[in-house]
C-alpha cells in the first residue's frame, strides 16, 4: 500500500501464501478493453462471480452462470453486481443506474434513463434479496424494492469520489466509502474507523462488511487491505509486484478469509476461500451455449515471513504464533495473536527489547492467554524494537522466538534456541 499505511499479518513457525486463480469465462470473453469491476463469493464460499464493464460474467469454482447482457449494446458500462443470497442469481448494474437481472434475482427497479448528478459506482442487495441500493459517485444513495433509504452523501463535500457501498447484517444501514479511505455511515451503520487523512499509495477502491456489521474491509487498487472494527487481517498484495490493478474485495460466508479481484480478470485469495475453493477443486461447469476456456495455471508467492522450524523432536515445545498487524509508517500496530500448540501446563511470557518498551514484561498460562493479548494488542511498536517469545511447558525445552520490527513494514520472525 503506501509507505505510511500498510498491513500485514506475520505467521512466526508457518508459511503463508497468496494464491492466484485464474477464471473460467462464462459466456463470452470480454470484450477488447473491458476490465473486471465487481465481484461476488458463493454461500458456501466455494466459487465467485465477475463482472467486467462490458457486460461479461466470469465465474470460478461453484459458482453457476445464470447468463449475461455480454453482447448487447449497453447504453454505459457495467460498475458492479450482487448475489441474490441463495446464490442462484445476480444483478449487474451501469454507470447509468440501469439493472440487470440474472437467475433468481428480481428486478426491483432502476435508474436507467433518469438524468443522474453524477454516475453510479455500485449496488448492495438487502439481506433477503428482496431489494437493493445503488449507489452514484457523489454520494446519492437510490433504494429499490425492500430497500429503505437511510441517507446520502449526495450534495455533501467528500474528499474523495465514492466507490463503493455495504450493507449493515440488519439491513437498515449502510456504508460508503471514498477513494480517499473515507467511510460514511449512514442508518445503523457504525463507524470502526477510516483512512481518511491518511497518504495511501494507491486509491481506494471498495469496502465489504464482515458477516455481523460490526466491522468492515477497505481495498486499495494495489491490493493493500485496511481492516476496521472485527474485520480480519487475512493478507494482501499491497506490498507484492503485481501485473493488474485490484478492483473489488468479497469475503467468504464466515469473513475469515476474502478474495481481490483484479481488472485483468486475476484473483488473489487469502484465509478460508483458498481452503474452501482450492485451486484443485473440480470446475463449475460451463453452460454448453457458452464456449469453454482452459483453466489458467495455478501461481503462489509469499505473502509472510517463515521462522526455521526444527526437526520434531520428543521432549521439545513446538508452539506457533499468529499474529496480525497494521504499519503506519513510523511504527506497527499489532491486532490479533493466536498461540497454537502450547500445553495446558505452558506458560509464554513477552518482553519487549527497545528504547521505548516497558520496563515489565507479562507472562501468563496457556488458560490465561487473554492477559498476554491485553499488554500486546494495539500496542504501537517501533523500528528498530524486537518483541521476545518465550514458551515454556515442565519437562519440555523450551522455546523462543524474536520478532524484530523493520522499517520497511515487514516484521521479521527467527527461532532462538530453547
Amino acid at each position: 500500500m503506501s509507505k505510511a499505511i500498510r498491513s500485514g499479518r506475520a505467521r512466526l513457525a508457518v508459511l503463508a501464501a497468496l494464491t492466484v486463480l485464474g477464471a473460467l469465462a462464462a459466456g463470452a470473453a470480454g470484450a477488447a478493453g473491458a476490465t473486471v469491476v465487481g465481484a461476488a463469493v458463493t454461500p458456501d464460499g466455494g466459487g465467485y462471480w465477475l463482472a467486467l464493464s462490458d457486460g461479461s460474467v466470469v465465474h470460478g469454482g461453484d459458482a453457476g452462470y445464470y447468463g449475461s447482457p455480454a453482447g448487447t449494446t449497453l447504453a454505459k458500462p457495467v460498475v458492479g453486481m450482487a448475489a441474490t443470497p441463495d446464490g442462484k442469481g445476480y444483478w449487474l448494474v451501469a454507470a447509468d443506474g440501469g439493472v440487470f437481472t440474472f437467475g433468481d434475482a428480481h428486478f426491483w427497479g432502476s435508474e436507467g434513463g433518469q438524468p443522474l448528478a453524477k454516475p453510479v459506482v455500485g449496488m448492495a442487495a438487502t439481506p433477503d434479496g428482496k431489494g437493493y441500493w445503488l449507489v452514484a459517485a457523489d454520494g446519492g444513495v437510490f433504494s429499490f424494492g425492500d430497500a429503505h433509504f437511510w441517507g446520502s452523501e449526495g450534495g455533501e463535500p467528500l474528499g474523495g469520489a465514492i466507490v463503493g457501498m455495504a450493507a449493515t447484517a440488519d439491513g437498515r444501514g449502510y456504508w460508503l466509502a471514498g477513494s480517499d479511505g473515507s467511510v460514511y455511515p449512514l442508518g445503523d451503520a457504525s463507524s470502526y474507523g477510516s483512512e481518511a487523512g491518511r497518504t495511501l499509495n494507491k486509491p481506494v477502491v471498495g469496502i465489504t462488511a464482515t458477516p455481523d456489521g460490526k466491522g468492515y474491509w477497505l481495498v486499495g487498487a494495489d491490493g493493500g487491505v485496511f481492516t476496521f472494527g472485527d474485520a480480519g487481517f487475512w493478507g494482501s498484495t499491497g506490498s507484492q509486484p503485481i501485473p493488474t490493478s485490484v478492483v473489488a474485495l468479497a469475503r467468504t460466508p464466515d469473513g475469515r478469509g476474502y478474495l481481490l479481484a483484479g481488472a485483468d480478470e486475476r484473483v488473489f485469495t487469502f484465509g478460508d476461500y483458498g481452503i474452501r475453493a482450492s485451486p484443485t477443486a473440480p470446475p463449475a461447469p460451463t453452460p454448453s451455449r457458452t464456449p469453454a476456456q482452459a483453466k489458467t495455471p495455478v501461481q503462489t508467492v509469499p505473502v509472510s515471513s517463515e521462522t526455521p522450524v526444527p526437526s520434531r523432536r520428543a521432549g521439545r515445545l513446538h508452539v506457533r504464533l499468529i499474529l496480525s498487524w497494521t504499519w503506519r509508517g513510523d511504527h506497527t500496530r499489532v491486532h490479533s495473536l493466536r498461540v497454537l500448540g502450547l500445553p495446558r501446563d505452558g506458560t509464554l511470557r513477552i518482553v519487549c527489547r527497545g528504547p521505548r518498551c516497558p520496563r515489565r514484561g507479562v507472562q501468563a498460562r496457556s488458560a490465561g492467554l487473554v492477559r498476554l493479548r491485553r499488554w500486546l494488542l494495539d500496542r504501537s511498536l517501533r523500528s528498530g524494537e524486537r518483541i521476545l517469545f518465550t514458551a515454556t511447558a515442565a519437562h519440555l525445552t523450551s522455546e523462543r522466538i524474536e520478532l524484530a520490527i523493520r522499517t520497511d513494514a515487514k516484521p521479521i520472525a527467527r527461532l532462538l534456541k530453547g
